[in-house]
């Protein structure tokens, strides 16, 4: 006489835990391309007039086409007018080029302090228009198109454009810290996956009250089906607040070893800085970017420097590492001090936000188990 008993507890693990579980997994997933996408664009030069002329120079030289593609290429850049239902202009400081929308979506991010989640995609068909002045970076390949030039979408690589209101420089690592969801199970599938667990759950609850069952069979169904709001009653809440404590920290250490690792991505990534004082790397528009270690009980820190986001030890103590740019005006390129190795603070990170998210998930579990126990001996004791 159990079997409605399995019947709700199926219907509350497939609709409140895997489907939601999926959703997570394919969120994150778009997620961390997004990320990486950002990534590549530090490696593609700032848009220059000298780049269009040369590639205007090889259109009129070369074979009749209407499109040439010149390259990949940044611009950072404001709104100037809209080019129909699907193109804006964009003025940079030396050059502009009109964005193609046919295939792209744009990404807003929020003003204000950088924050998990604080970046939207929005389907180009929903944006009814952008103001003039808006701040615009876009990266990808450049066309072009009847001797204009054209960002767009490419076989090859898709086009990222981001409107933004904070400074240039900084930015990417705003783009990274923004670029990962503050928790990745409240998502699209999960919503529309509650919704029909509780439906199909609220059937389920009709069709047993009809039934000739035993009271208790009924209750333990219906605990079932309201799985996803007993965490919210006490002395599970408890379980729940510790839940949302923990995934928040084992957050910020993921936002921590991604900002980390920002600036080493220009160099060659052999997990340590062992024996090793200084290293070069050139940028794509140009200049170096320099990883300097900074001697222990340094009295003074270069000025606009910009800290390791967590973990930082405070003091003259600790041994500094320097990234800065030279002979460089790329906003990409960012100066940055970390306290510490940061190839072993992005692992000890690592480290810990597996374990944090580990016990996010026990107590989480704790949650709901301890309510839904406590419910049905509570039930068993009044009636």
């Amino acid at each position: 006489m159990l079997y409605p008993v399995y019947m709700a507890l199926a219907i509350a693990f497939l609709f409140y835990l895997v489907i939601p579980i999926a959703g997570a997994f394919k969120a994150r997933g778009q997620w961390r391309r997004f990320r990486k996408r950002v990534l590549e664009l530090s490696y593609h030069p700032l848009l220059r007039y000298r780049d269009l002329a040369a590639a205007e120079a090889y259109r009129r030289g070369g074979p009749v086409s209407p499109r040439v593609r010149v390259g990949r290429f940044r611009l950072y850049g404001k709104v100037e007018a809209m080019v129909g239902k699907e193109k804006i202009w964009v003025r940079g400081r030396r050059v502009s080029a009109l964005v193609d929308f046919a295939h792209t979506a744009l990404f807003v991010l929020e003003a204000g302090e950088s924050r998990a989640g604080a970046i939207e995609r929005m389907p180009w068909r929903s944006v009814s228009s952008l103001e003039e002045g808006t701040k615009i970076l876009v990266g990808g390949s450049l066309f072009l198109d009847h001797g204009e030039p054209v960002f767009a979408d490419d076989p090859d690589e898709a086009l990222l454009v981001v409107s933004y209101d904070r400074d240039d420089e900084g930015l990417f690592a705003d783009l990274i810290a923004a670029g990962r969801p503050a928790n990745e199970y409240w998502n699209s599938a999960t919503r529309i996956s509650l919704a029909i667990g509780m439906t199909l759950s609220s059937v389920l609850l009709v069709y047993l009250v009809a039934r000739d069952l035993f009271p208790s069979v009924r209750t333990l169904a219906f605990l079932a089906a309201i799985t996803p709001v007993l965490a919210l009653s006490p002395p599970g809440l408890g379980f729940f607040i510790l839940y949302r404590s923990l995934w928040r920290r084992a957050l910020l250490f993921r936002m921590e070893r991604d900002l980390v690792e920002l600036p080493l991505r220009y160099f060659s990534r052999n997990g340590s800085l062992a024996g090793l004082s200084e290293a070069r790397a050139g940028l794509p528009s140009g200049g170096s970017y320099v990883l300097r270690r900074l001697p222990k009980g340094g009295s003074s820190l270069p000025s606009g420097s910009i800290r390791g986001m967590l973990g930082a030890p405070e003091g003259r103590g600790a041994e500094w590492v320097l990234f800065a740019p030279e002979d460089s005006d790329d906003p990409a390129a960012e100066t940055v001090i970390v306290a510490g190795d940061p190839y072993a603070l992005a692992r000890a990170a690592d480290r810990k936000a597996l374990i944090i998210v580990f016990a996010a998930a026990l107590a989480f579990a704790a949650a709901v188990v301890t309510n839904y126990v406590l419910a049905f001996i509570v039930w068993r004791t009044i009636f």
